[in-house]
C-alpha cells in the first residue's frame, strides 16, 4: 500500500486572469487551478497550503505551496503530470518530497515582495500585465 507523503512545490504564475490566490467558489483563482491540476494528476481530491496569498492581478515567481499525496509517482514525474494539467499562466518550477509536517507559511524564513511601477512617458508593451 502506498503511504501519504508531503510535497513542497514552487509555483510561478501570471496573475492577470486570476481573482487572487485563495480559492473562491465563484471565481478563477490560483489555488483552485492548482488543486484541480494536482487532483487530476493523482486521481483524488487534494488541497494545498501556501506560504502566502496574492491579490487579484498579482504575479508570483516563487510562491511555495505544500500538499499531501498518496501516489507512487516519482517527484519529477509528478511535477510533469501536474504541469500537463495546468493552464499556460501557471507552472510548478520545483517539486520535491519533504518531511512530514512542513507548513509553508509557518516554516518560511523570509519573503520578498517586489513592486514594479513603470513611470515612463509611453505605456509599456512587454510585461504590461
Amino acid at each position: 500500500m502506498t503511504q501519504s507523503r508531503t510535497i513542497r512545490a514552487t509555483v510561478e504564475y501570471d496573475g492577470t486572469a486570476f481573482r487572487g490566490f485563495q480559492r473562491q467558489s465563484s471565481a478563477r483563482t490560483v489555488q483552485g487551478v492548482l488543486e484541480s491540476a494536482i487532483s487530476s494528476s493523482v486521481s483524488t481530491s487534494v488541497g494545498i497550503e501556501a506560504a502566502g496569498r496574492t491579490d487579484s492581478g498579482v504575479h508570483a515567481q516563487g510562491q511555495v505551496i505544500a500538499f499531501s499525496v498518496t501516489s507512487n509517482l516519482k517527484d519529477d514525474v509528478l511535477q510533469r503530470a501536474i504541469n500537463a494539467h495546468l493552464p499556460g499562466d501557471v507552472a510548478l518550477r520545483q517539486l520535491a518530497t519533504i518531511r512530514d509536517g512542513f507548513r509553508p507559511r509557518r516554516d518560511a524564513v523570509s519573503r520578498v515582495y517586489r513592486y514594479r511601477i513603470d513611470q515612463g512617458e509611453t505605456r509599456p508593451v512587454l510585461g504590461r500585465d
